[in-house]
Order: structure tokens, then sequence, then C-alpha cells
């Protein structure tokens, strides 16, 4: 595992250590497997994010939805 990919997992763990604490008590252990996965999947596209380098001039996109005519 890449030394990103292991502290996308820490954040994940950190994360779900915290929704366990909250909501535990109110979700399966099934629902919590569920959060889990996206949690996980949220954490590495986050990672994927941060790690794209980016100058202090650059502009961030904005997409403007079409609407028609």
């Amino acid at each position: 595992m890449s030394k990103q990919g292991k502290a996308d997992e820490d954040k994940a763990e950190a994360l779900m250590s915290g929704i366990r604490a909250r909501y535990g008590d109110r979700l399966t252990e099934e629902q919590l497997e569920a959060v889990g996965e996206d949690v996980r999947k949220i954490a590495a596209a986050t990672g994927s994010l941060r790690a794209v380098a980016l100058d202090n001039g650059d502009i961030p996109f904005v997409a403007t939805p079409y609407r028609g005519e």
C-alpha cells in the first residue's frame, strides 16, 4: 500500500470510530460495513484530489448546467 493509501485508510478508520461511537447503537453490523465502504471510497477520492498540485494562479473550473434554449 502506498503512503497516501495508508493515510487515506487511517482517515477512514478514524471517521468510522466516530461513526461507531455516535451511531453504533442504531446501526446493524451490516449497515456499519456499508457505511465503512462508503467512507473508505470518499477518503480515497479526497486523497486523490489532494494529490493534484495547484499553483497560486490556477483558476477553479466552474460547470454551468445547460438549461436549454
